[in-house]
């Protein structure tokens, strides 16, 4: 004897929405407001190999308390070779304001 036959099995329909729901981001001015950039002095490393010691050196020497977030060196391609930059420390206002008044050096 075989069994009865099944009903076949459907999706209930889906239910509208009753409402139009619309998503709205809720964050913090600190999250939201623009980075702010600090000057800082940096040097080119001519020797690749010097740049660890350099490093080290340069964080006992001159430590970059309000920087610890940052990686100190920066590493990037221009016209196919390797430029390599430090940073030493980060420059004040007084420093920023003098070297505004500075006039370019010539080759005179």
């Amino acid at each position: 004897m075989l069994p009865p036959p099944q009903p076949e099995l459907s999706e209930p329909p889906a239910k509208k929405l009753k409402k139009n729901w619309t998503l709205e981001a809720v964050l913090g001015e600190d999250v939201t407001k623009p980075v702010p950039l600090i000057p800082v002095l940096t040097a080119t490393v001519k020797d690749k190999r010097a740049t660890s010691n350099l490093v080290k050196k340069l964080s006992n020497v001159l430590p970059l308390p309000n920087l610890q977030h940052l990686k100190r060196v920066n590493s990037s391609q221009h016209d196919g070779q390797t430029r390599i930059l430090i940073i030493l420390w980060e420059l004040s206002q007084a420093s920023l304001d003098i070297i505004k008044t500075m006039s370019p050096l010539s080759a005179d």
